[in-house]
């Protein structure tokens, strides 16, 4: 679990709950926590205090992710972040190849509102096909849908593709056919909605899948919503729960490797 820039690992576990629930279900999680609660995440650019230190970030999850596997032999490897934390997830999907990942197959990752840094897209070539789930925001003010050169208070914090832009990318990397199955569902009418897309017809056998919600702000979905209010964060959705949708859509990936006849 890859935390957002100036929340550590505990702030995040505290607001997703994310490993308590893992742990529950039998899985296995570890939190690395970034140089001065950053990342250096791809976007270039000096954004990060990370950046600035040019801080390894991919050789190091990569020795924890192999340290810890060693006493877990056959357990799928699954990448989850949120915001930077989601763009170092795309980052190493993007880079595994030379990230010190090689021979730790990655099953699948999900990132909430993240995109894909802009300076990667040209070079993004995985070792190996991921499945994918990408949850927005379209009221996200920080990380906005729309992409661009991100600024806060006037400074630059990089650059990054927008959503659609994103998930062409991945779209065109796993080889799916451009037109989803796609759904708007509201629970509990009460607008806040999600509309998905799955693209499910892949040269990769992968599974890509994008959530967008309404309403909604630079949040996890599920969070406490005055929390969210008091960091200038946006809007809650209430329309999924983040951390529970995404161990279900691990266990989903699982069940269809299992299908396929390839072994946890």
């Amino acid at each position: 679990m890859l935390h957002p820039a100036l929340a550590p690992p505990g702030l995040t576990e505290w607001i997703t709950g994310f490993a308590e629930e893992a742990v529950a279900r039998g899985d296995v999680v570890i939190y690395p926590s970034g140089i001065g609660r950053s990342w250096n995440d791809g976007r270039g650019g000096r954004t990060t205090v990370a950046e600035w230190l040019d801080a390894d970030d991919l050789g190091y999850i990569s020795g924890a992710v192999k340290t810890v596997a060693a006493d877990y032999p056959g357990r799928p490897l699954y990448i989850v972040g949120m915001s930077s934390g989601g763009m170092l997830a795309m980052r190493i999907l993007c880079q595994s190849q030379e990230s010190g990942f090689g021979g730790l197959e990655i099953a699948g990752a999900a990132t909430v509102v993240s995109s894909l840094p802009g300076r990667l897209v040209q070079d993004c070539e995985p070792q190996a096909y991921s499945d994918l789930l990408m949850i927005y925001g379209d009221d996200d003010w920080i990380l906005p849908s729309s992409g661009g050169d991100i600024f806060f208070l006037d400074f630059l914090f990089g650059n990054i593709l927008s959503r659609d832009e994103t998930v062409e990318a991945f779209r065109k990397i796993n080889g799916c056919e451009p037109d989803p199955i796609t759904l708007r569902l509201n629970r509990n009418e009460d607008g806040s909605v999600r509309n998905q897309a799955f693209f499910d017809d892949c040269e990769s056998q992968k599974f890509v899948e994008v959530m967008t919600l309404e309403n909604a702000g630079h949040t996890w979905p599920g969070e406490p919503q005055w929390l969210a209010w008091l960091t200038w964060r946006g809007g809650v959705s209430d329309e999924v729960d983040a951390t529970n949708y995404i161990l279900d859509w691990m266990d989903a990936s699982k069940a269809r490797k299992q299908k396929k006849g390839v072994p946890e």
